[in-house]
C-alpha cells in the first residue's frame, strides 16, 4: 500500500492592512500554550508564542509566499469565527 500525507485542514485566513502592505491574517487555535493552525502552502502545522500580530513564515515549500512576507496571527474565537 503507497504512502499517502495526510491532508490536514487549513486554517480560516482574512487579510490585513499594515503600513499600505496587505497581508495574511491566519486564524490561530490555542494548543499547550501556542497559537498552532495549519498552513495551506505546505500542509503543516505552524506553532508561534502565544501573541497576535506579525510572524516569520515557518514554511517548508519554498515556494509559499508566506516566506517573503511573514503573516499576521490572530487567536480564533467565538465573536471572529462567524466572521
Amino acid at each position: 500500500m503507497p504512502w499517502k500525507k495526510k491532508v490536514l485542514t487549513p486554517a480560516r485566513e482574512s487579510t490585513i492592512i499594515r503600513d499600505g502592505k496587505t497581508y495574511p491574517l491566519f486564524y490561530c487555535k490555542l494548543i499547550r500554550y501556542q497559537w498552532v493552525f495549519v498552513c495551506k502552502y505546505c500542509n503543516a502545522y505552524h506553532r508561534h508564542g502565544a501573541l497576535p500580530g506579525h510572524v516569520q513564515a515557518h514554511c517548508t515549500n519554498r515556494d509559499s509566499p508566506l516566506i517573503k512576507t511573514g503573516y499576521f496571527i490572530e487567536l480564533e474565537t467565538d465573536n471572529n469565527a462567524q466572521m
